[in-house]
């Protein structure tokens, strides 16, 4: 056989080249490995703001913004432009909703301003996370409940290991039901796990004592032991190594020289090869708190809502759920119900703030302060979805204000502010001065895609909720066609063209 110097002095000038870096990379390795052999499921936390106009407060400073133009040239809508930024810290943060404290987390969190619902509706109250018509189901009988994104992602097949055995699919908080009109928050199948039959209010699984929701999460549970293997990136080259140590092509001498290096990074693989059981210890059982308005009065509202972000977070890292909502009616009704003429209205402002400092702030302080397999927090692991009742004025159902936390284990691209109303003035023109955004539709189809569904898991067809008005091979989700009999809907047919092609897209920059 003949021997191949050049072949032989580049594999021992790239042994001596890895073994060089290798100190500059000890302190990452462990964590790259396991990163390439664990796979974190994301989770979901939606979080509701219920009424009072807060846009303003929420959202950071438009300075700054850039445009980029958007939808591809089948569109029969004017040249489109929305805005967007990078967040950056201020010191006094990037609103008066979310001040300074919220600075450590810029780089996770994504504003979002001009999603739509396409309807002059009330309270929202099921809309955040889909079912625009429960509003007041009697004033829209055209229309059908829609389950939440919540409920469907909870009963998606293969959402869950082993037929979902084992787990709670999803947790519920906050009251039973909407103080006005009888408004609900999250919305299901009546038959769950068939995903079939009416669908309902999900007041069986409501809960806003801490205390009877940690019972009926972690009743009978017991810790599932999870292996997690790291496989070391140097395998490969170790293999390689000891093919040519053992080969008959190189003297006894660089044979001796190469079993050190062998024997070197032998050592290292010692090192990094771990195999690691990691376990969920059963949380303390929190405080009994119950209550008929669960979060009124300064004693224990922040406690309150707290101790159930504990249960939810426990639920998270003891891989329970994956899935959780919370309707966050902290204040009493009288207090949060507010409009622009009444005179309580300047208030607004402060009972708004307490949910963004005391119950926003504290579940995402708690996911970023847990470290998982992957090397990442279970913020960044997960989507925190926060959203508020009304847009620009009370009652106004477009331009809804919303943020999402972490990046679903990088589906989603974070530390922006993104403004989706059309930029471009002369279009703005054309179609109107009310809502001249996308549609909410897109933040549920985005955010159910980034958590492992696909549009045959939340189409309307495999929903069983397809009507006339829709195409069956249309890949989205939730009701976005105007009613004609209503003067804010008929209004509404101009601001989109193609609105199923729309509906149904990922929204842009994420």
């Amino acid at each position: 056989m003949k021997y191949n110097r050049t072949t032989r002095r580049l594999f021992l000038q790239g042994s001596g080249h890895a073994l060089l870096a290798l100190p500059i990379l000890t302190s990452l390795l462990p964590r790259y490995a396991r990163a390439q052999a664990t796979q974190i499921a994301p989770r979901y936390y939606g979080l509701f703001m219920p009424y009072g106009p807060v846009q303003d407060n929420w959202h950071p400073s438009a300075t700054g913004m850039t445009r980029t133009q958007i939808f591809p040239a089948y569109s029969t809508l004017p040249v489109y432009e929305i805005a967007s930024k990078n967040l950056t810290a201020t010191t006094s943060g990037v609103s008066y909703l979310f001040d300074q404290k919220f600075n450590a987390f810029l780089s996770k969190m994504t504003f979002l301003k001009g999603l739509d619902t396409r309807i002059s509706g009330h309270h929202y109250g099921g809309a955040v996370m889909g079912n625009i018509w429960a509003i007041r189901p009697g004033d829209y009988p055209e229309f059908t409940s829609m389950p939440t994104i919540d409920h469907i992602m909870a009963y998606a097949p293969n959402f869950y290991p082993n037929g979902g055995a084992g787990f709670v699919p999803q947790i519920v908080a906050g009251i039973n039901s909407d103080m006005n009109h009888g408004e609900g928050f999250s919305y299901g199948f009546s038959n769950s796990k068939a995903r079939s039959g009416p669908v309902v209010h999900m007041d069986s699984i409501y809960q806003h004592n801490p205390k009877t929701l940690f019972d009926s999460v972690f009743a009978g549970f017991q810790p599932r032991p999870t292996t997690v293997t790291s496989t070391p990136i140097i395998d490969s080259v170790l293999s390689d190594f000891r093919k040519i140590r053992d080969g008959r092509v190189i003297s006894s001498e660089d044979k001796l020289a190469l079993q050190t290096h062998v024997d070197l990074l032998a050592q290292l693989e010692q090192s990094l090869s771990t195999t690691t059981t990691l376990s969920c210890t059963l949380p303390n059982a929190p405080a009994s708190l119950p209550g008929t308005q669960p979060y009124q009065g300064p004693t224990n509202a922040k406690l309150q809502v707290q101790l159930i972000n504990d249960v939810i977070f426990a639920a998270f890292r003891c891989q329970i759920t994956r899935v959780a909502s919370f309707n966050l009616h902290v204040q009493h009704y009288s207090k949060t119900h507010i409009h622009e003429k009444d005179a309580e209205f300047s208030t607004l402002r402060g009972n708004q703030k307490w949910n963004t400092d005391n119950a926003i702030f504290d579940i995402v302080q708690k996911l970023d302060s847990f470290v998982e397999a992957n090397g990442k927090t279970m913020l960044d692991n997960s989507i925190v979805h926060c959203a508020a009742a009304s847009g620009p004025y009370s009652h106004a159902q477009y331009s809804h204000p919303s943020l999402l936390f972490g990046s679903g284990n990088g589906q989603i691209k974070t530390g922006q502010f993104i403004d989706y109303r059309m930029q471009n003035a002369a279009a703005n023109k054309n179609l109107g001065d009310t809502s001249t955004g996308l549609l909410q539709n897109q933040l549920w189809v985005t955010i159910m895609q980034a958590m492992g569904l696909s549009p045959a898991d939340y189409n309307m067809a495999s929903l069983g909720l397809l009507r006339s008005v829709y195409n069956a091979s249309t890949d989205t989700y939730g009701e976005f066609m105007p009613s004609a009999s209503d003067i804010y809907e008929a209004r509404d047919n101009v601001r989109y063209a193609q609105p199923q092609s729309i509906a149904g897209r990922k929204l842009p920059l994420l």
